[in-house]
C-alpha cells in the first residue's frame, strides 16, 4: 500500500494483485507499474495503491469489504484482477467475468463519475485449461462487456509475437517466475499512460 499526497482532493487508485503492489521488482524499490503511473500524474493527484499479493477478483467484488471499500471514493481507478482467481484458485472464466464486472459495478455505484480502467489478465505463462480460461476472459474484457468500464490491454506490452502472447517477454519476465520485472514496470506504465491521454 502506498500513498502519493497532492494538494487536491482528487484520488488515483489502483486496485489489483502482487502485480500492482510491485512483487519482482525490487525489494523497496518503485519500478513496478502503478508507482510509475503516480509518479507521472499531472499535478493535484493524489495517488492510492491498493495492489495486494495473492488478491483476486473474487475478494474486491464482495460487496462492502473494506479493501474495495478504499477505492470507491476514487476519480479514477484501475483494476487488474484475475491472475491468481486462476492460477491458485482454478476459477472459470465465467466466475472471473462475473466478478470484474462487479467490481466495476460497485465502483460506479458508489461513485457514478469515477472512470474505471479494466485491465486484460496480463501475461503469465498459463498453460492448458488455465491458458483458455486467461483467453477467454481477456476476450470478454477487450470486447467490452461491462458498461462504463474503460480497456487497457496489457497483453501487447508484455506479451511475446503470437502465437505465445500468453507469454512473458523474457526482457519483461522477474527471475523467478512470471510476474513482470522493473523494465515491464516502465513499458506498462508509459503505454498505459499513452491511452489514458
Amino acid at each position: 500500500l502506498f500513498l502519493r499526497r497532492a494538494p487536491s482532493e482528487k484520488i488515483f487508485a489502483f486496485l489489483g494483485d502482487s502485480i500492482t503492489q510491485g512483487y519482482g521488482t525490487g525489494e523497496g524499490r518503485d519500478m513496478f507499474w502503478a508507482a510509475q503511473v503516480a509518479r507521472r500524474l499531472p499535478g493535484g493527484w493524489n495517488a492510492l495503491n491498493l495492489g495486494s499479493g495473492w488478491a483476486r477478483a473474487y475478494d474486491a467484488a464482495s460487496d462492502g469489504s473494506a479493501w474495495l471499500a478504499r477505492a470507491v471514493a476514487a476519480d479514477e481507478a484501475t483494476v487488474c484482477l484475475g491472475v491468481n482467481d486462476i492460477g491458485t484458485c482454478g476459477r472459470s472464466a465465467a466466475e472471473i467475468t462475473a466478478d470484474l464486472g462487479q467490481i466495476v459495478r460497485l465502483l460506479k455505484k458508489a461513485n457514478p463519475g469515477m472512470r474505471v480502467w479494466l485491465f486484460t489478465l496480463p501475461p503469465f505463462d498459463f498453460e492448458g485449461a488455465q491458458l483458455e480460461v486467461w483467453r477467454e476472459v481477456n476476450d470478454w474484457i477487450r470486447a467490452g462487456s461491462v458498461p462504463g468500464a474503460a480497456v487497457f490491454d496489457t497483453v501487447p506490452v508484455l506479451g511475446r509475437d503470437a502465437p505465445e502472447a500468453h507469454k512473458v517477454r523474457e526482457e519483461y519476465r522477474f527471475a523467478l517466475n512470471p510476474h513482470p520485472n522493473a523494465r515491464a514496470g516502465e513499458a506498462l506504465a508509459r503505454a498505459f499512460l499513452e491511452r489514458r491521454g
